[in-house]
């Protein structure tokens, strides 16, 4: 059997063309719209009537904008025709994303994105122009939440007075909020956003740590950014800073953002300082306390040593005053002992001590006059004999004992003696005296030596 080739007329190919690029456009997602070159709307899908609620009307370029309710992207502001996409592209203009809203008579204002050419024929020739409409209003919504979310998430952060930052790891921008900068002393313009910026104002003690922080977090080797740090203000001092940040890694892993707080912990951290300076303080007094009662335990236990010595000497000494007040009761020389009041004079030598020989040998109460002055005690004596009360004196201030030969003596009843002495010097300015009675039959002048 012999095959023949259909031959499809001119007409019929032209029809089906139609047709099927028809259905093509009525199948598309995105509308499209088309005019011819006198701007006359010759295309409006059905995606296109959908967006705008109406169907395609052949009406000029100056209507579309009322006919259609084309607005701005603020939803409010009528679309100016010079602003109008197609007619944009129908000037020879290629637009790109575009956004306007389309409020329809019927039904929810629409976001859209226009993107469009002119058409020009392979001669030159404008033969209109196309845009292709996508509906983007859920993302607009979604975008309008999200702001929304983080707006209320800055303003409940600022709020409690922490500054924001944002940093594109990718991009190497840094967003850092005007309360960040205000805390520190900075206006907005002061501060570049970046993470160089942000660097330069840490304390380059701090880096190396706060680096290592950061690096630790964006491998993932710790859930969360935190590090206290401190940063300089804008007068050269410097504040605490408390950050706190979280980061989002792409599919594979590699950090591309890092959203945080920095909060001004200096009161805190001064607090800290002032605790541990007097933790410090305290712990020193009480090593110091502790040491002055190991020291004051030393102390007293030397104290208790000594005291024990002391007592023991204390009854020696008792023993060896006993043993002086027996010898000094049972000697048969006189003792006499004198304080001097002043050694700058010579007249005042008082009794302080005597024994029982000497009242014998004197037939004096010398205890009854303990306390009175040589002078009134042997006033004849004393003024026949100043060189003897000098001589005393002189005892006491050299510290050299003398014996004094043959020193006369006149009893109350007239009767005159010699009397040999031995003068000695005693602690506390006092000197004694022994001294017997030697009397011969014949009286000489007293020798000293």
């Amino acid at each position: 059997m012999q095959s023949t080739d259909v031959v499809i007329p001119l007409q019929s190919e032209w029809d089906y063309t139609q047709k099927f690029l028809q259905a093509l456009l009525d199948n598309l997602s995105n509308g499209i719209v088309a005019c011819n070159n006198q701007g006359v709307l010759t295309l409006f899908n059905s995606s296109a009537q959908e967006l705008h609620g109406l169907p395609l009307c052949p009406i000029p370029a100056e209507q579309w904008a009322s006919y259609y309710h084309l607005y701005q992207a603020d939803g409010t502001t009528s679309l100016p025709q010079d602003d109008i996409p197609l007619y944009r592209a129908l000037q020879g203009e290629s637009v790109h994303n575009a956004e306007i809203v389309v409020k329809p008579s019927q039904g929810k204002p629409r976001t859209i994105l226009a993107s469009g050419d002119p058409i020009i024929a392979q001669d030159g020739q404008k033969l209109g122009a196309v845009v292709a409409i996508q509906d983007i209003t859920l993302r607009k919504q979604a975008e309008l939440e999200l702001g929304k979310s983080e707006e209320r998430w800055q303003l409940a952060l600022e709020g409690t007075g922490d500054g924001l930052f944002d940093w594109n790891i990718v991009t190497n921008e840094a967003f850092m909020s005007l309360q960040l900068k205000q805390t520190l002393g900075y206006a907005d313009h002061e501060v570049e956003n970046s993470f160089e910026g942000w660097r330069q104002l840490v304390h380059p003690d701090d880096l190396g740590e706060v680096a290592a922080a950061i690096e630790a977090h964006l491998r993932q080797s710790m859930p969360r950014y935190t590090a206290e740090y401190r940063m300089r203000c804008k007068d050269g001092s410097y504040k605490w800073i408390l950050a706190r940040g979280q980061t989002k890694w792409d599919d594979n892993g590699q950090p591309i953002r890092m959203i945080g707080s920095h909060q001004d912990i200096t009161r805190q951290k001064q607090a800290e300082m002032e605790l541990a300076r007097l933790n410090r303080d305290l712990e020193e007094r009480v090593t110091s306390r502790t040491t002055q009662l190991e020291v004051a335990k030393n102390q007293k236990e030397a104290l208790v040593v000594k005291e024990q010595e002391a007592r023991r000497q204390s009854k020696i000494d008792r023993a060896g005053i006993k043993l002086y007040e027996s010898i000094i009761s049972n000697i048969q020389l006189g003792i006499l002992v004198w304080h001097s009041q002043n050694l700058e004079s010579e007249e005042h030598l008082e009794l302080v001590s005597t024994n029982p020989a000497a009242e014998s040998i004197l037939k004096m109460k010398l205890h009854e006059e303990i306390g009175r002055q040589m002078s009134d005690i042997f006033p004849s004596f004393v003024e026949k004999h100043p060189e003897i009360l000098l001589s005393l004196v002189e005892i006491i201030r050299t510290q050299h004992p003398r014996s004094i030969e043959n020193v006369p003596y006149t009893f109350p009843e007239g009767d005159e003696n010699l009397f040999s002495l031995r003068a000695f010097p005693l602690p506390n300015d006092c000197v004694g005296v022994a001294f017997e009675n030697v009397t011969v039959q014949e009286t000489t002048e007293p020798t000293f030596s």
